[in-house]
């Protein structure tokens, strides 16, 4: 019920999380923001890194704010990596590289690696390279389910805007994404091929996550025989970032896809 999502706070958690998962960082603000702060109430960091990352995927400044008392307050090992790179991105896309080497270089020292996102900020900072700013602000709207900003973003931009392999296979998997959430499902798939064919022996995961996700509109749209073919595709890429979580999806789909092909013979 509504009081539940005021004075449960595990519950407002757990719909803030959910709702920041799903693209719906609008949706996450508004139920941390209408929590009960009475003063029973524990005090707990998780609400900073919450706060901290809906404001970071809607460009608000005040996100370092949040993300920076997490990582100082929180006695845990969990998200302490992916909280620096958050803050080490804000203030990268600020321009304030000072600060932004700062923070990226408490991230080998700090929390563990156990979560997937941990793992990815302990890489990221190993490496010397930073994201291209136009393509993480673009990244950053399309998490956040701010779909117009992220499209306004790269508008007018094509793969000839970006210097590097990877940043041409990134464009082509981002604009996707974003044609995607918004349901132009023919732009979406244009995009999707050119990075699932670009970046398949890339140990990047965009290439297997767009032929994981053209698998999807081809099964939404009922083509169960293309969506198949797709989902096949997606896991047939070896050796990249979050195969396994990628996989699984993937095998869920062809699971489905089984399904409906036994539902037509019977």
């Amino acid at each position: 019920s509504f009081t539940d999502l005021v004075n449960n706070h595990l519950f407002v958690y757990l719909a803030a999380n959910l709702s920041t998962h799903n693209q719906q960082a609008e949706a996450a603000l508004a139920i941390l923001d209408r929590r009960n702060m009475e003063p029973g109430y524990m005090k707990s960091p998780v609400w900073d890194l919450e706060k901290g990352y809906i404001l970071l995927y809607k460009g608000d400044p005040d996100a370092s704010i949040y993300l920076e008392r997490f990582v100082n307050k929180f006695k845990g090992k969990y998200y302490v990596k992916d909280a620096l790179q958050k803050l080490s991105w804000i203030f990268y896309l600020k321009g304030d590289q000072q600060r932004a080497d700062y923070f990226r270089k408490q991230i080998p020292g700090k929390g563990n690696s156990e979560s997937e996102a941990d793992k990815q900020a302990n890489e990221e900072a190993a490496t010397n390279n930073w994201p291209n700013k136009i393509l993480l602000r673009a990244r950053l709207y399309s998490d956040g389910g701010y779909h117009r900003e992220a499209l306004r973003i790269l508008h007018g931009k094509s793969v000839n805007d970006f210097a590097t392999a990877v940043e041409k296979l990134e464009f082509n998997y981002r604009a996707g994404r974003i044609y995607d959430d918004i349901g132009r499902d023919e732009a979406a798939i244009g995009y999707y091929r050119l990075a699932a064919e670009q970046g398949k022996n890339r140990r990047e995961y965009f290439a297997a996550r767009a032929a994981l996700q053209i698998g999807f509109i081809y099964e939404k749209q009922g083509n169960f025989k293309e969506a198949k073919r797709w989902f096949e595709a997606s896991m047939a890429m070896k050796d990249h970032d979050f195969k396994n979580g990628i996989d699984q999806r993937a095998k869920a789909g062809l699971d489905r896809c089984a399904q409906e092909a036994d539902r037509e013979i019977f």
